[in-house]
């Protein structure tokens, strides 16, 4: 009985960490993906699907570890460790598990990426341990507690509290890893995607100036009607402190590089060839 008592145990402790973990990758990555794959990216899942499986996997061994050693202070150590995991891949996975991620699924766009390291990184350590090790040493001085609460209850849904609580606090420290880190890096993508909507949805028609000047309609000007066609967009190369980013947008097969300053488009040049579309519309894209 008590072997058995145990076994349930460790496994409710190990649940608690993978929900935890899961908690942190959908808020710190899956809204992320979401985003990007409404806005056109080439490989919106990037990060989620490596930082959802490190996150779970360490999540569930640190909470394995905490209900199975006998000292209550090793588990709340266990906690601080993970906050710092969580951190440090947040940090990782945009600067340099991208490039390695992307040599994979698609190498030739891989040879194009600048990704230098940040030049504000010591700061976004700082805020990103701020409040990943108040959530984790939240988990940590809960989660005892909250497994035996649970075993002690003849409820089968007495687990679920706990659980909620796990996604409730890795969420939050997920969430503000998103404002911090990973919102920078998507920002370009959402705004040039933005820009080549409204200028396919406007092709043709009179704009006024003070429009076209809001949305940086004029940065698209050497692309013609390549924004008529189908596109994906990847971020390859940033300044260190992401100030300046450079878009690749693949239109069906047409390659073009856009200059984004501050979350401001500046300039979409082709690549490589020249613009060829077959269509009905008028040859001049917009009229200013």
């Amino acid at each position: 009985m008590e072997n058995l008592f145990l076994i349930k145990k460790y496994r409710l402790g190990a649940l608690f960490g993978l929900i935890a973990g899961l908690g942190f990758a959908l808020t710190c990555w899956g809204i992320d993906s979401l985003i990007l794959s409404n806005a056109h990216a080439a490989n919106p899942f990037i990060h989620f699907v490596p930082g959802l499986v490190l996150s779970i996997l360490v999540g569930t061994l640190v909470g394995w570890l905490t209900v199975r050693v006998k000292h209550g202070w090793m588990g709340i150590f266990f906690w601080l460790a993970f906050a710092i995991f969580c951190t440090w891949l947040t940090l990782w996975l945009p600067v340099r598990g991208t490039p390695l991620l992307l040599r994979t699924v698609d190498p030739g766009t891989a040879s194009m990426l600048r990704f230098p390291a940040l030049e504000s990184e010591g700061i976004l350590w700082f805020f990103g341990l701020f409040v990943s090790i108040l959530c984790c040493l939240v988990c940590g001085l809960l989660e005892g507690n909250l497994v035996e609460g649970a075993l002690a209850s003849s409820s089968r849904v007495a687990f679920l509290p706990t659980l909620l609580i796990a996604v409730f606090l890795l969420g939050i420290s997920g969430f503000a890893a998103d404002h911090l880190v990973t919102a920078h890096f998507r920002e370009a993508l959402t705004t040039t995607d933005e820009l080549i909507q409204f200028a396919a949805q406007h092709y043709g028609e009179e704009v006024d100036k003070v429009t076209a000047r809001k949305m940086h309609l004029s940065a698209l000007k050497e692309v013609g009607d390549l924004v008529l066609q189908p596109y994906t967009l990847t971020l390859i190369e940033y300044e260190g402190n992401l100030g300046k980013m450079e878009v690749l947008v693949n239109f069906n097969g047409q390659k073009a590089k856009c200059t984004v300053l501050y979350s401001q488009p500046v300039r979409c040049v082709l690549l490589e060839g020249i613009s060829v579309l077959i269509t009905s519309r008028p040859a001049r894209p917009y009229s200013l």
